[in-house]
């Protein structure tokens, strides 16, 4: 058989088999496609229909909340409900009955007192919610499920939407159009009903395909006898169909006649060109990329002979980048210098990329040398052009295109315009250390950009080591001098030698004399500080009692007026003592180095307003004004250690009370240029002389004996508040004139931020927290007066208590006893306060209560981060603790008040 008859019988006999096979294919692949767009495309809609459904019912809560928790009766006739609630029906207490109800018109209420399922009867298509307020009160309200709705609804989700109830459909969106399907929605129903969830229903109905999901509201809702369908008809997908048959047709009919026509005038032709093919793919297997093929038809075959050629030309592209990459690669190894390595680098970028004139520049620091220059007089250029400042900053290309700001060059013979100019960064290490400088009369080639592109990492690391030779030369050249330096110097260190050997002896014995002092010193200050923090704690725990329980005597109002004025002696005595203790301390702490600073972010006007609280009351009884001026904005968030200011502010505040009879105290707040915030303390009072405003400061210092024994005081609160103004880079000073007042300066510095951060507090299970709040309060402290003291504090607000003198105590009664809330003090024997508070956090059993710690010492960040609540330092006050526990009453009341109670 003659090669084109075989041709001819093997193509027709493969366009047969494709040409059926393809058909089969395409047609099951566009049906498959479409109904994998209509089932996505509706899932979309349903998903969409679901959140906007949700989002209807949501927005009727809201509204119907706001009306509820309302001033005034809102069942009256002239009040008009909003666009989410059609309707409020209010139960009678204890009964089933309605009593009151306010409405839309389109709301059919029945007449005289009815129940809730007659309503429903006369409004069956309704989506009906329930609430119960505290009182017991019991409300329906909802809206109506109308066509409007239906279509509003539908123009979201792009869809159409029929209401189901009882299994029927009842309302469907856009009814003028869509009513002449209900029976098939009627059948999708009753499908998907059998089917269960996620699924789809599609059925053809001859002009067009219905396709339809179902939603079922169940449990958003009173009434659960209403579905959704979401359905959408295709008219184009049964036209699409039946023109893909008749173009499946032609095609096969017209593929059958070309085939035979193709093959017997173009077999010739297609012989040839397979074997130009294959004898150019032969020369390019040998690694001959200069072969090319003659087109000679626009067929798939000439195609490929053209998409051979362009393969080629590619190839033959890529191969010339490697060789010009290699090359480049080998320029650089070739010459070590960094004038060599510029000179060659530069002149091998112009040729290669089409430039006309170039320059390289080296950047150190931000400086700018010309290093090398091609096609253009070095000493014409300027090292420090302001366009290269975009491209030092931004680490990006410049490129410029025109015709009038680029300059003339002047070659021997002519004289011609640039029109382009580019700028490179050379990066090394995200640095710009070099710049390349290339102008030409027209814009570089693709190929250009992309050889700049690939040799600038090479040129980068060249550069880099030729300025590291240069540098390991140049320092070479140091050492030699160094070195001949040393010579000359050896001999008079030979000589010095034998005296330093002498005085090393001498300074080792000294040396370890004063070792031995060290560590004596280091010694009694660790003891120092331990005995300080030992005193502190056991004065504070008396303290703690004594403060606490003379609180609770003068809450008592049956006690007489004399032994009230000799405890109020007491408790200020007792609140003197312990002002003493905390000076100590807080000296002590700064003195070992162990006074860190707490940032924190805060309104400085929130700042200004406690220490107008704490100061208020010590003007009571005296003649005395008090005045904030602010010369700056105080409505600002700043971020330093609240507060060590706010310490440091009531301690020259109260001084100045203290040292004032009568007249004025200022507290003017401002900023100054050095972005600093500045605190003035102005008084009327006695006054501290030049002399004496030297030692002010100092510790133990008041300016004579007889200052200490009329107005009282250790002499401790200026020298603790110069130490913190020098911790926070601050500053303290005075100016004050004896007789006449003084003025107490205090600056730190200003940070001011954008955002206020949210306050780290561990997280509260207010569920758990509302099943515990029954249960007692157990305090856990290994002192019995502080027991004593907490529980009398809590006993007096109606709380029952629990104690435990130890944490493992406390544990076993944590978990036996579940209480309502801890508090553990830290200081504890054999297990500490923070051992407890982590096994409490880590134990399911105990993680939701709420753990109030009580320290000595101010450490909120490690409390809240372990998960206390709340962190109250001793002495433990009724303020302090009536604080924390109504915060928790509140949070459990308010969470109370927003679950709607249903009844079985």
């Amino acid at each position: 058989m003659k090669l084109s008859l075989r041709i001819l019988v093997i193509n027709f006999t493969i366009v047969v088999i494709i040409l059926g096979s393809a058909a089969f294919a395409f047609y099951s692949i566009m049906y498959n496609v479409l109904t994998s767009q209509q089932t996505k495309h509706l899932q979309n809609s349903l998903n969409e229909f679901q959140f906007a459904y949700r989002d209807l019912l949501q927005n009727s809560d809201d509204d119907f909340y706001k009306i509820e928790t309302g001033e005034g009766n809102f069942f009256t006739s002239d009040y008009n409900l909003s666009k989410y609630l059609d309707f409020i029906l209010e139960a009678e207490p204890g009964k089933e009955n309605i009593s009151q109800w306010i409405g839309k018109t389109d709301v059919v209420f029945p007449k005289g007192t009815f129940s809730i399922e007659r309503f429903l009867a006369e409004n069956p298509f309704v989506a009906l919610k329930k609430f119960k307020n505290e009182k017991g009160v019991i409300f329906y309200y909802g809206i109506v499920l109308s066509p409007p709705l239906l279509n509003d609804l539908a123009a979201k989700i792009n869809a159409n939407v029929a209401l189901i109830w009882d299994g029927t459909p009842v309302e469907v969106s856009n009814s003028e159009n869509n009513s002449r399907y209900y029976l098939h929605l009627k059948n999708a129903f009753f499908d998907l009903s059998k089917k269960g969830k996620s699924t789809f229903y599609a059925s053809d109905n001859g002009s067009s395909d219905f396709v339809a999901t179902v939603f079922n509201p169940a449990g958003l809702t009173e009434n659960n006898d209403i579905d959704f369908l979401v359905f959408n008809t295709i008219n184009e997908a049964a036209d699409l169909r039946t023109n893909i048959r008749y173009l499946i047709i032609i095609i096969g009919i017209v593929g059958t006649i070309l085939s035979f026509i193709l093959t017997l005038v173009f077999t010739d032709k297609i012989r040839k060109q397979i074997t130009q093919l294959n004898q150019a793919t032969e020369s390019t297997k040998a690694g001959d990329f200069t072969t090319r093929i003659d087109v000679k038809s626009k067929d798939e075959i000439g195609q490929l002979a053209a998409a051979f050629n362009l393969m080629m030309d590619e190839l033959n592209k890529n191969q010339k980048a490697k060789n010009e990459y290699s090359e480049f690669i080998t320029l650089l190894n070739q010459n070590p210098s960094l004038v060599e390595i510029s000179e060659a680098a530069l002149k091998k970028i112009i040729k290669t990329c089409g430039f006309n004139v170039g320059a390289l520049y080296t950047v150190d620091s931000d400086k700018i040398k010309l290093v090398s220059a091609y096609g253009i007089k070095m000493d014409s250029l300027n090292e420090s052009p302001d366009l290269f400042d975009p491209v030092l900053k931004d680490h990006t290309v410049l490129e410029i295109d025109s015709e009038e700001s680029i300059p003339v060059i002047t070659s021997g013979l002519i004289s011609f315009r640039l029109r382009y100019l580019m700028l490179q960064p050379i990066i090394y290490n995200n640095n710009v250390i070099a710049i390349l400088e290339m102008g030409g009369i027209n814009k570089p080639s693709k190929e250009a950009r992309e050889y700049l592109q690939n040799i600038q990492e090479q040129l980068a690391i060249g550069l880099t080591n030729s300025l590291a030779l240069v540098q390991m030369e140049k320092l070479i050249a140091d050492l030699k001098s160094l070195n001949d330096d040393y010579q000359e110097q050896n001999i008079q260190v030979k000589r010095q030698n034998d005296t330093l050997t002498q005085l090393h002896g001498e300074l080792k014995i000294k040396a370890e004399e004063l070792e031995a002092e060290k560590q004596k010193a280091e010694e009694l200050t660790r003891l120092k500080s331990q005995f300080l923090a030992s005193m502190s704690h056991e004065l504070r725990t008396p303290m703690n009692a004594i403060l606490g329980l003379t609180e609770l005597m003068l809450d008592d109002t049956s006690i007489k007026a004399k032994d009230r004025e000799r405890l109020y002696v007491v408790m200020n005595s007792a609140k003197r003592l312990m002002s003493l203790i905390n000076d100590i301390l807080d000296l002590s702490k700064i003195e070992a180095g162990r006074m860190d600073l707490t940032l924190e972010d805060f309104f400085l006007e929130d700042l200004l307003a406690e220490v107008n609280a704490s100061v208020t009351p010590l003007l009571v009884n005296k003649n005395i004004d008090f005045k904030v001026i602010k010369k700056t904005d105080t409505h600002i968030i700043i971020n330093t250690d609240k507060g060590k200011v706010i310490q440091v502010l009531i301690n020259l505040l109260g001084n100045a009370v203290k040292f004032t009879h009568q007249g004025t105290i200022e507290l003017k707040i401002s900023t100054v240029e050095n972005n600093e915030l500045k605190f003035d303390v102005t008084d009327t009072g006695i006054g501290i002389s030049e002399e004496d405003q030297k030692i002010v400061f100092e510790e133990f210092r008041q300016i004579d004996g007889t200052t200490t024994r009329k107005y009282g005081g250790t002499g401790l609160g200026l020298a603790i508040c110069k130490k913190i103004a020098d911790l926070m880079n601050g500053s303290i000073s005075v100016q004050s004139e004896k007789g006449k007042g003084s003025t107490f300066t205090f600056t730190i510095p200003l940070v001011v931020v954008e955002q206020k951060k949210k306050e780290v507090i561990p997280h509260l299970n207010v569920e758990k927290l509302i099943k515990n709040r029954q249960h007692p309060i157990l305090v856990i402290d290994d002192d019995p007066d502080v027991r004593y003291t907490i529980g009398q504090y809590l006993i007096s607000k109606g709380y029952e208590v629990e104690y435990a003198e130890d944490g493992e105590k406390g544990l076993q009664k944590a978990i036996a006893i579940q209480p309502f809330a801890i508090t553990l003090d830290i200081m504890l024997p054999r297990k500490d306060g923070w051992s407890v508070l982590k096994e409490l956090k880590e134990n399911p059993e105990t993680e939701d209560i709420p753990v109030i710690l009580v320290s000595i010492i101010s450490d909120k960040n490690l409390g809240y981060g372990l998960g206390a609540y709340e962190y109250i330092v001793k002495p433990i006050s009724s303020e302090k603790l009536t604080h924390a526990f109504n915060a928790l009453e509140e949070k459990a009341k308010k969470r109370i008040e927003k679950i709607v109670i249903v009844d079985d």
